[in-house]
């Protein structure tokens, strides 16, 4: 007897480890980083032009003391940075590599060289990894007033199968590459809990490392309310609208064509007051509304983006200032915090878009993963077939209430002739 239950207890042990083998912790590297959300006083000296979104420390992915080749480094990381940089703590550095290569986008602009194979750790893990970095020679342009030597480029690990920076438990997740058979299953049913996006491209056009998707539809909705996905504004039928995610960005920023449609539509323009207004430094528009006529109802609208028919929020969208604006914010005015581009087609989802989400790149596949515990999926709404049968039934209501008319007109007109028939009867008795 105690041989059987010494039995049923090994193969028990033996099931939970397989189990646990299941996990996709088991194929996987995380790592913690923090939140940089301060106040800092605008200095005016940060260099802003048409493609810049303005960076200050808020909700700011950071990590510090990263180790870079033994060195301690702080390091900001981006989903936006198309390489990882970090910047020399000795003088020798290019002197054997003769390669210079510009390494840019809307908030840096830096000239490198490189690139050098190094090894990278990350902070209480024990763990190490060879990582390509291209080592600062000059920074052209920097929005960001946060002290870094080193921004960690998440498009830059194409080495690993996926990478993920995930908002909800302030993580990094590197999925390990070269899975085997099992692996790849646990990987694949991973993939089954986040939302793949549509990355616009073209059967054999590839957009390495790109945090992107397209998006469909914008949806206004109320506070405590369920989402009317027959509401939603589709973005474009004619050409593929690409928003790109950049979580060093303080700003979501839109076309300005959507301008108009949020001062008509997500605002009540005349009785809330709201107006548009130009950055000239930053070449950029807001919108702004009377704090002491703008109605409740403006208040408590919620945004989502519909992105592959799941519908995802976007956060904090009213606020007292501007950080684009420094000090010149007014005490009577109300600010979407939303900023719209005249020179750009494609959105750029910033800060407020990245809280409560994860965020990831498949490098398999070149695709980008979200998930967010707030979607709601409306794929059914949005489905042809489901177009179709409400259509059908469209059509078979409209038949049904014109029979129903074509009956009720007979019946009233058969009961009118009775009635005639009867009275000329009880005449012609008389």
């Amino acid at each position: 007897m105690i041989n059987i239950i010494w039995l049923i207890s090994i193969i028990s042990l033996v099931t939970i480890k397989s189990l646990e083998s299941n996990n996709i912790e088991d194929i996987s590297s995380t790592f913690s980083f923090e939140l940089i959300n301060k106040i800092q006083k605008d200095t005016g000296n940060l260099i802003l032009d048409e493609d810049s979104t303005y960076i200050y420390p808020y909700n700011i992915s950071y990590i510090s003391n990263l180790v870079i080749n033994g060195s301690n480094y702080n390091a900001l990381i981006s989903t936006n940075l198309s390489r990882a940089i970090f910047f020399p703590q000795t003088e020798d550095n290019c002197t054997n590599i003769e390669l210079e290569t510009p390494i840019n986008n809307s908030q840096f602009i830096f000239s490198t060289c490189g690139p050098y194979i190094l090894e990278l750790g990350f902070p209480d893990s024990g763990r190490e990894f060879i990582h390509e970095f291209f080592s600062v020679i000059d920074t052209i342009k920097s929005n960001s007033e946060l002290e870094y030597n080193s921004i960690l480029s998440l498009p830059s690990f194409e080495n690993t199968s996926m990478v993920i920076i995930d908002y909800m438990s302030n993580q990094l997740t590197l999925i390990n590459n070269n899975l085997d058979e099992n692996e790849e299953k646990i990987f694949e049913n991973f993939l089954g809990t986040m939302i793949k996006c549509d990355n616009g491209t073209n059967p054999g056009e590839e957009l390495l490392g790109k945090f992107s998707c397209k998006i469909g539809y914008l949806l206004f909705g109320m506070k405590g309310e369920s989402d009317d996905p027959y509401l939603a504004k589709e973005i474009s039928k004619e050409k593929t609208t690409m928003a790109y995610f950049d979580n060093l960005s303080t700003y979501t920023i839109f076309p300005y064509e959507y301008l108009n449609y949020f001062l008509t539509t997500f605002f009540s323009k005349y009785k809330d007051e709201c107006e548009e207004y130009f950055i000239e430094k930053a070449n950029l528009f807001y919108i702004a509304c009377s704090r002491k006529k703008v109605e409740i109802f403006s208040y408590a609208r919620n945004m989502s983006v519909l992105i592959n028919y799941h519908s995802f929020p976007l956060k904090n969208l009213l606020n007292d200032s501007l950080r684009i604006l420094g000090g010149s914010t007014s005490t009577e005015l109300i600010y979407l915090t939303i900023l719209f581009n005249k020179s750009a087609d494609y959105f750029i989802f910033g800060t407020n878009f990245f809280m409560g989400k994860k965020i990831g790149y498949n490098f398999k596949d070149n695709s980008t993963y979200i998930y967010s515990d707030e979607f709601i999926d409306f794929t059914y709404d949005f489905s042809g077939e489901n177009s179709s049968t409400f259509q059908v039934l469209l059509y078979s209501l409209t038949f049904g209430l014109f029979a129903a008319l074509l009956i009720m007109s007979g019946i009233l007109t058969l009961l009118h002739d009775r009635k005639i028939n009867k009275e000329l009867k009880t005449i012609f008795n008389d």
